[in-house]
């Protein structure tokens, strides 16, 4: 599905076919969705807050704000900026129980073929390192998110996908030559 392209009705649908027995996690945990710039991302947390989660969409930026109280900007290949990031998510939306990343959704693929080297590298370091980054400091919520569930009973939940057309482990020619 290419959100970008599709109909506003297919980019809810893609989100809406969570059913209740499906979704891991109950409603009193905040989830973290990064921003893909197609809609997916809108479309997903709108569909959790209309389950009763508290959503933030952290969307990739040279800067980390507060955009709104659901909206913030981080760099993700900077580990600081983005645990500050996380952290103030922590304090405005309570721990974090889910990371859906998604930002690497967004622009050109990299298997494109019209990506350059330093284009590539930028691209491994948002969307790679940056989930990284991101797990790191969201770690610590993901394995215990209500404080009182026991090793066996946690259920906090990374998602995570790629942007590499399909032909990541099938193509020897994705990364650039350089």
């Amino acid at each position: 599905l290419r959100a970008s392209t599709a109909p506003a009705g297919d980019r809810q649908q893609a989100a809406g076919g969570l059913s209740a027995a499906s979704w891991p996690l109950p409603s009193t945990c905040s989830v973290v969705v990064t921003d893909d710039e197609r809609g997916i991302a809108q479309a997903l947390a709108h569909e959790l807050r209309q389950r009763g989660h508290s959503v933030t969409v952290l969307r990739a930026a040279s800067d980390t704000q507060e955009l709104s109280h659901e909206l913030y900007t981080t760099n993700f290949a900077d580990p600081a900026a983005v645990a500050t990031t996380v952290d103030a998510i922590r304090r405005n939306q309570g721990p974090i129980g889910g990371v859906i990343h998604l930002s690497p959704l967004r622009g050109e693929e990299p298997a494109s073929g019209r990506m350059d080297v330093a284009a590539w590298r930028r691209r491994l370091a948002d969307d790679v390192k940056g989930l990284y980054h991101l797990a790191r400091a969201a770690g610590p919520d993901l394995l215990a998110w209500d404080g009182r569930a026991s090793p066996q009973e946690r259920k906090g939940l990374l998602l995570a996908v790629t942007g590499m057309g399909g032909a990541f482990g099938l193509s020897t020619d994705v990364a650039p030559a350089g």
